[in-house]
């Protein structure tokens, strides 16, 4: 069977054309003609100018990332313009597990090396296996990260190689 996906049209209403009254939502299936008080049935088979005479204007599709400001209402087409910006995607912080850190240490016999380690050297004039212990999780955009990680590899003799795939088998 195969799966389709239904992009959904969204609308907006607008009683004055000019500022937004509704979220961005579907269309209703009946409104009011706000000139005569009249009732439209089926208002999503409607033209754009008459579901625009019911204050209910068509959007059109989203970038992804985008920020609504504002809204552009056009009743001779009864089309909305969404204004805003584009938003650049944040950035992935990559934290590590602890846990996973000590059982991917300790499938290559490498805990105790890495354990003796940290309890000779020193973190911001902490001892690093007390600021190890401490710490909730480890995260790739700290400062002293990378260049730890790659002190306790040389220590512990793991290639580069090997860092890597602990590294990705450690990821939360």
């Amino acid at each position: 069977m195969e799966l389709m996906l239904i992009l959904a049209v969204l609308y907006i209403f607008s009683a004055d054309g000019l500022k937004p009254a509704s979220g961005e939502r579907s269309c209703p299936m009946q409104g009011v003609d706000l000139q005569t008080g009249e009732i439209v049935i089926a208002l999503p088979a409607q033209d754009g100018p008459t579901r625009a005479r019911c204050g209910w204007y068509e959007l059109g599709g989203k970038p992804d990332n985008f920020v609504v400001t504002n809204y552009v209402f056009d009743a001779s087409t009864g089309m909305a313009t969404r204004q805003g910006y584009i938003r650049p995607p944040r950035k992935r912080t990559v934290k590590y597990s602890k846990l996973k850190v000590y059982g991917a240490l300790s499938s290559i016999g490498k805990w105790d090396a890495f354990e003796d380690w940290l309890k000779s050297e020193e973190l911001d004039g902490m001892n690093a296996w007390t600021a190890f212990g401490l710490a909730q999780e480890l995260s790739a955009d700290d400062e002293r990260f990378a260049h730890y990680c790659q002190r306790a590899c040389e220590a512990l003799g793991i290639t580069e190689k090997q860092k890597t795939a602990l590294l990705e088998a450690c990821e939360l």
